[in-house]
């Protein structure tokens, strides 16, 4: 299966501190054999730079930027109504600080 976790309010909060709830999915997600990749709607590189600096490089499969053609089977997102992954999205949800 292949899952796809968006950078912005989901591995990291819009203060850019990192969301360790998420992480920690992603991880777990990896240890069960899935497929994990992180996107952003700012870019590829915006996406990458975030992969390094919470150390995900081991993790990852590679990172793009969010674009409604890539179709995961799976979505991590935080907006309410995102219709991202053909099998479904998981809204995620985080108290703003």
């Amino acid at each position: 299966m292949t899952v796809f976790f968006d950078v912005d309010g989901v591995l990291i909060d819009y203060n850019e501190r990192p969301r360790y709830e998420a992480i920690d999915l992603l991880r777990a997600m990896v240890a069960c054999g899935q497929n994990v990749f992180v996107w952003s709607g700012g870019g590829k590189d915006y996406a990458e730079h975030w992969v390094r600096k919470l150390g995900l490089e081991d993790l990852v499969t590679a990172a793009y930027a969010k674009d409604p053609a890539l179709k995961p089977d799976l979505a991590i997102d935080d907006v309410p109504g995102a219709d991202l992954g053909l099998l479904g999205t998981m809204i995620v949800t985080f108290a703003h600080d």
